[in-house]
């Protein structure tokens, strides 16, 4: 497992203004039944106390470090917590959710059982509160034997990168080991940062383990959820996200996985941007962008030629309503037969 002077885990919680939540989230971390791990809390300039939360933690607690930065946003707040973080495997928690009393050994026992493994995925269960006392009731549906064995599948992505390693779009359903991390660091998005990280990390990955648990605890709680609202920034975000997924493709040398280039360009092939209120310069605009986004990504050698024919009929016009003839309406079709 490495040299014993080093914490096997690294776990980096992000925190803005969760006072009210990250004593539990905190102590969801130190009540592990696996001992051997760092906390890394990174404050992000908050203004409700947690500031003063967290340095009392510290205080406490030899494994906790924190860090104090002004507010930069959970990009910046992660990526601090990459450049301190000394464990030889990384796990990110939000500063509202919590984990599983188990999940550190459950990854443990995953990381001897197979040495080479890069990259861990796990599921998560959505709750609508967290107290340490309930915290593994609401997960309990989880099957161990006596070692914290649970269902498992194994995939070698050294030459092939599998749909389950590409398939993850929040980063705290993985954990990866630090070696494969090189320069890697989350870009400076407010809508999509998780999706394109974990993109880049499945593509350094070589072996990738998918558990079949749930160790984590998503908090659903008003006013933690983005805005489905769209607005330059998210589409500024949008098309940095897929100009980034873009740029990973070209660059990689592995084969990928077919299934997730159709689910990929099949999302794009469907977009449908929420645009309440803007006008219709910038509704053209924005649609232009994903025209010529797609225009791209057709010369993708990746690309199979079925898609890139119906990209080509679908982006034959810089028109919204052509687009949604050509390729919204029917990809929608397509997703109805298949799903029977």
């Amino acid at each position: 497992m490495g040299n014993s002077n080093i914490p096997l885990f690294s776990i980096i919680i992000p925190v803005y203004n969760v006072s009210n939540y990250i004593e539990v989230t905190v102590g969801s971390i130190l009540s592990q039944t696996y001992s051997n791990f760092e906390l890394l809390l990174i404050d992000d300039g908050s203004i409700d106390g947690s500031s003063e939360l967290l340095d009392k933690m510290e205080q406490n607690d030899k494994r906790i470090r924190v860090f104090h930065q002004p507010n930069s946003g959970v990009s910046a707040a992660r990526n601090l917590g990459l450049e301190n973080a000394v464990g030889e495997w990384i796990v990110f928690v939000d500063g509202d959710d919590a984990i599983s009393n188990d999940t550190l050994y459950v990854l443990s026992r995953c990381i001897k059982r197979h040495p080479l493994v890069d990259l861990i995925g796990y599921g998560f269960e959505k709750v609508e509160n967290i107290s340490l006392g309930n915290i593994n009731e609401n997960i309990a549906n989880n099957c161990y034997d006596n070692d914290c064995y649970c269902k498992e599948t194994i995939n070698d992505c050294s030459r092939r990168v599998c749909f389950g390693a590409l398939n993850h779009y929040m980063v705290w359903t993985e954990a990866f080991r630090r070696d494969i991390l090189g320069d890697l660091r989350f870009e400076p998005l407010k809508n999509g940062e998780d999706v394109l990280f974990c993109n880049s990390l499945a593509l350094k990955a070589n072996y990738y383990v998918a558990l079949d648990a749930r160790l984590y605890l998503y908090l659903q709680r008003e006013g933690s959820a983005k805005s489905n609202k769209w607005s330059e920034q998210r589409q500024d975000d949008y098309m940095s996200l897929h100009n980034g997924i873009m740029e990973n493709i070209s660059l990689c040398k592995k084969e990928l996985d077919l299934s997730w280039i159709k689910r990929w360009i099949g999302n794009l092939l469907q977009y449908t941007p929420k645009i309440p209120k803007v006008d219709n310069t910038t509704r053209k605009n924005f649609f232009s962008q994903h025209y010529s986004l797609l225009k791209q990504i057709k010369n993708l050698p990746t690309v199979p030629n079925s898609l890139k024919i119906w990209i080509s009929i679908a982006t034959l016009l810089n028109s919204e309503t052509y687009f949604k003839l050509t390729a919204i309406l029917p990809m929608k079709l397509y997703s109805k037969l298949i799903s029977r």
